[in-house]
């Protein structure tokens, strides 16, 4: 099954957006910027790519989310 939608990787604002956890892609791309994301262990930059089994932490608004990519969207 195909979708349009799912892809091998994407850029991790794209993803967070995506999935919700940021509000726009400039929230997530701030996020990022400020020290708040890591992707597999490492502070990520709004362009840093994500894949399937990547591990994303993000942290703000007081809470801290760790989630793992089970599915890339864009």
């Amino acid at each position: 099954m195909c979708h349009d939608w799912v892809v091998e990787e994407t850029r991790i604002d794209r993803w967070l957006h995506a999935v919700r956890i940021a509000r726009t892609r400039s929230d997530a791309s701030d996020a990022c910027r400020g020290g708040h994301v890591t992707v597999d262990g490492r502070s990520a930059k709004p362009s840093t790519p994500v894949r399937t089994g990547s591990r994303v932490e993000v942290t703000g608004s007081g809470r801290h989310r760790v989630v793992e990519v089970s599915l890339v969207i864009d």
